[in-house]
């Protein structure tokens, strides 16, 4: 996890997708290095504890979920997904 959030650019908003239990957002986020982030994963259990998790934090005004088989429910995101700057995809 820190080899991947180490190599996010300060500032930008994030997308990462097979988020599992949201810890790479939760901890950039809590920690300034994003403002921001929506977090993607294809299984429902793993996104329901990432949402316990970002709850718990307090952090559900600026980590968003996304039930998804890849990028497909981030277009729906405002504003659009032309804006976020990085992309974590964990496999």
């Amino acid at each position: 996890m820190k080899a991947v959030a180490s190599m996010v650019t300060q500032g930008y908003k994030l997308c990462d997708v097979g988020t599992d239990h949201g810890y790479v957002p939760i901890s950039l986020v809590t920690d300034g290095t994003i403002p921001e982030a929506i977090a993607v994963d294809i299984n429902k259990g793993p996104l329901e504890r990432a949402n316990l998790h970002i709850r718990s934090c307090g952090l559900e005004d600026k980590i968003t979920t996304r039930l998804s088989d890849g990028l497909s429910a981030v277009k729906e995101e405002r504003p659009s997904p032309s804006s976020l700057q990085e992309w974590v995809v964990n496999s």
